[in-house]
């Protein structure tokens, strides 16, 4: 049998470190960035602010409408470009998709072990590189498969959108 000693002080460097309280913060920017865009749109342009600002807020669609939730109730949503379809998904449909997913920003060491950068890692994608449509496979999907904060993008959008979607952790 063989024994290992850890050692609580290590000098190897963990991009996952306090990765609970850096996402919380991380999500409470994003929303503060949305709110003040949609603030700002809404002052602006009012009853049509939708058709001037990118960002939405929508509250996750399992959590009750009427009680007061944390900002990681809600999912975080910017529009790059609206779709031409008008029919909404709903909860039940299965859905044809391309999606990219990363993790939050953070800091790695690079290659030389001694310098670090900062950079998303993508941990899940139905494509590679440069998004193509003509030879990437979309996914298909039940949307109840989806987790919680994919789920409520999902049922706001149409076919054809094509939004960043930040989740909560």
């Amino acid at each position: 049998a063989s024994l290992t000693s850890c050692s609580e002080e290590s000098s190897e460097w963990d991009p996952y470190y306090s990765w609970e309280t850096r996402n919380a913060m991380w999500f409470d920017q994003v929303a503060d960035s949305a709110r003040a865009a949609i603030s700002a749109a809404k002052t602006q342009y009012g009853e049509d602010w939708e058709e001037h600002c990118q960002w939405r807020m929508f509250k996750s669609l399992q959590r009750s409408a009427d009680a007061m939730g944390f900002t990681t109730d809600s999912i975080v949503c910017k529009i790059v470009k609206k779709g031409e379809g008008t029919q909404q998904i709903k909860f039940t449909d299965y859905v044809h998709l391309h999606y990219r997913g990363w993790l939050m920003s953070t800091e790695y060491i690079t290659e030389d072990n001694i310098t670090k950068e900062t950079k998303m890692v993508v941990f899940s994608q139905t494509y590679y590189g440069t998004f193509n449509p003509a030879t990437a496979i979309p996914l298909a999907m039940s949307v109840s498969g989806g987790i919680e904060g994919f789920q409520t993008a999902l049922q706001y959008m149409v076919e054809g959108d094509d939004w960043y979607v930040y989740i909560p952790q």
